[in-house]
């Protein structure tokens, strides 16, 4: 399917549901402790953070409306592109796609290193797959 699965996952997302650790993969990666306890009566997003994603192209844009509001363009095959971390701090992604998975390699100055792993599931709901140092947690989304 190659670039064609960027196209299915535009539009608006709602994460409809979460696993994993995410205490324990925030903790892992150096996010702070205000801003762990945040996204944790957040309860991570669920059932209130939104993604609203444009594609043209091989460039993705990601609109996130959660604990915070950030957005985050990258292009498929960009080395080195910048953005804003978990924690909103500068950090840059290498972006690939890997069959029909959108990978995101995340380094920052603040945070240690990351994978964002980002696919369509057959019953056409989006996953969103975090991990740092064999540490994950999982986002399901699902397109309003």
């Amino acid at each position: 399917m190659g670039l064609e699965v960027m196209k299915t996952m535009e539009g608006t997302w709602l994460c409809t549901d979460v696993s994993g650790s995410f205490e324990q993969l925030l903790a892992t990666m150096g996010v702070g402790w205000v801003k762990r306890k945040a996204a944790a009566t957040f309860g991570y997003g669920k059932g209130k953070a939104i993604q609203v994603i444009t594609v043209e192209g091989d460039t993705v844009t990601v609109l996130i409306k959660g604990v915070f509001t950030m957005t985050n363009t990258f292009t498929i095959g960009g080395v080195g592109q910048p953005g804003l971390g978990p924690d909103m701090s500068a950090m840059t992604c290498d972006a690939t796609l890997e069959e029909d998975v959108v990978v995101l390699s995340m380094t920052s100055t603040s945070l240690k290193p990351a994978i964002a792993k980002r696919y369509i599931r057959e019953d056409g709901k989006m996953v969103q797959e975090f991990s740092c140092e064999g540490v994950t947690g999982w986002r399901v989304l699902t397109k309003q």
